[in-house]
C-alpha cells in the first residue's frame, strides 16, 4: 500500500482547501490517524490509516451517501456531503466501529468579499472569454449586427456580476 508523500503531508498541515491537493481531512480514530482526501475535480477520496492508502472510491456527486472499509478488524465509515454550494463547503464525518470519531467541514472560498471575488474572478474570465468567442461565432454565422453582439456581451457581463456579488453578500450577511 502507498503512505502519504511529503508533499501531501504539508497540504494537510496547511489545512487550505485548493484545487491540486482537494479537501484534506484529519480524524482521531482511537489513538489512530485517520486522513481523508477528496478531490471536487475528478470525484476521487483516498483513505489513509496511520499514514498508509488503505481504500479509493470515485464519487462525483457528494450526496452522504457511506463509503465503508476494513483495517486491521476495524470497520470504518466515511461520509462527505456538499454543505453550501455556493462557497464550495464539505462535510465530512468519520465513524469507526460505529461510533463517530469526528465531523469536520472545509470551504474553497472562504474570508472577505475581496478574497472570495478574487478566488471566482479567473473563473468568471474564462466563462466570459468562451461567451465572447460564442457571440462572435454567432455573428459571423447568422450575419447579426456587431451592436447586437456588444450589447448582448455587455448585458451578460453585467447581470452575471450582479448576480455573483449579490450571491457573496448574502451568504457573507448569514455568517453574521
Amino acid at each position: 500500500m502507498a503512505f502519504l508523500a511529503k508533499d501531501m503531508k504539508e497540504s494537510i498541515l496547511n489545512e487550505e482547501v485548493t484545487l491540486k491537493d482537494g479537501y484534506w481531512f484529519v480524524f482521531d480514530a482511537d489513538g489512530e490517524e485517520l486522513i481523508i482526501n477528496a478531490s471536487a475535480w475528478s470525484g476521487r477520496e483516498d483513505f489513509y490509516v496511520r499514514g498508509e492508502k488503505v481504500a479509493s472510491n470515485r464519487s462525483l456527486i457528494k450526496k452522504n451517501e457511506p463509503f465503508r472499509f476494513t483495517k486491521g478488524g476495524h470497520q470504518y465509515e466515511v461520509r462527505i456531503k456538499t454543505s453550501d454550494f455556493l462557497t464550495s463547503e464539505w462535510e465530512c464525518t468519520a465513524l469507526k466501529n460505529g461510533k463517530i470519531v469526528g465531523i469536520a467541514s472545509k470551504a474553497y472560498y472562504t474570508g472577505t468579499p475581496w478574497q472570495i471575488f478574487k478566488k471566482f474572478l479567473p473563473l468568471f474570465l474564462m466563462g466570459s472569454g468562451v461567451g465572447i468567442l460564442f457571440v462572435s461565432a454567432l455573428v459571423i454565422t447568422l450575419e447579426l449586427s456587431a451592436e447586437f453582439a456588444r450589447g448582448f456581451i455587455l448585458g451578460t457581463t453585467v447581470s452575471l456580476l450582479t448576480a455573483l456579488t449579490v450571491l457573496i453578500l448574502v451568504k457573507l450577511l448569514k455568517r453574521r
